[in-house]
């Protein structure tokens, strides 16, 4: 007996299937690398009609924006902005370290000294470049000092006397 439950040697001959193999389709892809009609293709389409609407960018609104404009500032810029009021005149680097040390900020965070030191330049690089709320000042012996750019007069662009170092 075979597997069919027939006695005897019948030929069994194998099944073709009819359907065809689907060719593989070419998938699109957008400027993001994305296929062609995803949600960023969409919403890019959506920003475009808003822009070519008249929509500015002002007119956007975001989140946590502060009265100056932009993102709210985080605790370790406004620690260095509020060391550098304190002063009243610039400080140079290496206090504003000493400065971030002696707050309870490092602490709370287990930073070593270099990754403080790292953090403190990415604070000041942000503060000073990015949103052009202190400047970088020539000082004595090695390194800048850091001063709020309200201390500098509008028309000579030098420090004012009373916030000199």
């Amino acid at each position: 007996m075979n597997a069919s439950g027939v006695s005897g040697s019948v030929a069994v001959k194998p099944i073709k299937s009819k359907t065809r193999k689907a060719k593989p389709v070419k998938v699109t892809r957008s400027k993001t690398g994305r296929p062609a009609g995803t949600r960023a293709t969409k919403n890019a389409a959506k920003s475009t009609a808003k822009k070519a609407a008249g929509a500015s960018k002002a007119n956007i609104s975001r989140v946590n924006k502060d009265d100056a404009g932009g993102y709210r500032l985080s605790d370790w810029d406004n620690v260095l902005l509020q060391a550098l009021q304190k002063a009243g005149k610039p400080i140079k680097k290496n206090d504003i370290d000493g400065v971030f040390k002696s707050n309870p900020i490092v602490t709370r965070e287990k930073l070593n000294d270099d990754m403080l030191y790292s953090k403190v330049s990415r604070v000041i690089h942000k503060l000073a470049n990015k949103r052009g709320l202190i400047r970088k000042e020539d000082s004595e012996g090695k390194g800048f000092a850091y001063a709020l750019t309200t201390w500098y007069d509008d028309k000579t662009g030098k420090l004012k006397p009373e916030h000199g170092s």
